[in-house]
């Protein structure tokens, strides 16, 4: 079976010798993606892309690669281990119905949103392994090259091999948290896809969702909870705005402020491109 035939274009990929692999990427049902027809620019004669080359975005403004809310969008196990390399199965099939409810509940609803959004969290949360920070350094120097703010005076070497006590202090005073003797670092650090950190996140979270994360943090270690509070995140810090306009460095800032593995973001996010899109699929071996 060739790439470019109705299976594929509904769910189905041909795996090596033949075999279907179901679902690989995220494909819109009702509104046709692929633009064969009622949509502006449409091919009649195709379902496939115009010409061009991976990275040149030639979709940015095209009304085909909109997905709507009231449409279906489907992430599925396959698609999620196609972005994400060392993301195992059984791990990829916990976040496919979350992540397919809390896109569509937050708008989350383009390719370049979808891309955006996936390439920030596969950064974040190491491919979806890792849904609380770990705040155990070894070594002092990587420890200071990471908290250059905190350690102007305190002796990095002091807090290498203690999470909780480096927890407590890098993250004393901001985002709500009280002071170091508080604990409030360690209890709210980083959780969920997005690292959602602070008390002040964690609290305006709870307010907002019911979910009781200011008293149950680890809540936002469940794979439910880790998408939900992220994609919230992404909704609160209106991050579809600078995916729309492909402002993908001020997005990152955003999340991160000093924009932090930029490099990797940008490779996952064009890599969910290219898999949203399937375009073009004769050059991702393995996957035709």
């Amino acid at each position: 079976m060739h790439c470019y035939d109705n299976d594929s274009r509904f769910g189905q990929l041909s795996a090596p010798g033949g075999a279907a692999l179901a679902g690989t990427g995220v494909y819109s049902r009702g509104l046709n993606v692929y633009g064969m027809t009622g949509l502006p620019g449409s091919m009649a004669a195709s379902p496939f892309l115009s010409t061009g080359t991976i990275g040149t975005e030639p979709y940015r403004d095209d009304y085909r690669f909109l997905l709507v809310s009231n449409d279906v969008a489907l992430v599925t196990a396959t698609f999620l281990r196609a972005l994400l390399p060392h993301l195992s199965g059984p791990r990829a099939e916990q976040f496919v119905a979350p992540l397919n409810a809390y896109l569509m509940k937050y708008q989350i609803n383009t390719i370049q949103r979808i891309a955006a959004f996936l390439g920030q969290v596969a950064v974040e949360s190491g491919e979806f392994r890792k849904l609380v920070e770990s705040t155990w350094y070894s070594d002092a120097k990587h420890l200071k090259d990471t908290f250059p703010t905190a350690f102007k005076s305190a002796h990095a070497a002091d807090y290498t091999r203690h999470p909780e006590k480096l927890a407590n202090f890098v993250y004393a005073g901001i985002n709500g948290n009280g002071d170091e003797k508080s604990g409030d670092g360690w209890k709210y650090r980083g959780r969920g896809l997005m690292q959602l950190t602070g008390r002040s996140n964690y609290a305006h979270f709870a307010r907002d969702t019911g979910v009781d994360a200011l008293n149950h943090p680890e809540l936002l270690e469940q794979p439910k909870m880790a998408v939900y509070s992220a994609t919230w995140f992404w909704d609160k810090a209106d991050l579809n705005h600078y995916a729309d306009h492909g402002t993908y460095r001020s997005l990152t800032l955003r999340i991160n402020a000093k924009a932090l593995a930029y490099k990797e973001r940008e490779h996952f996010r064009k890599r969910a491109v290219a898999l949203l899109t399937r375009y073009p699929w004769d050059h991702w071996p393995g996957l035709c």
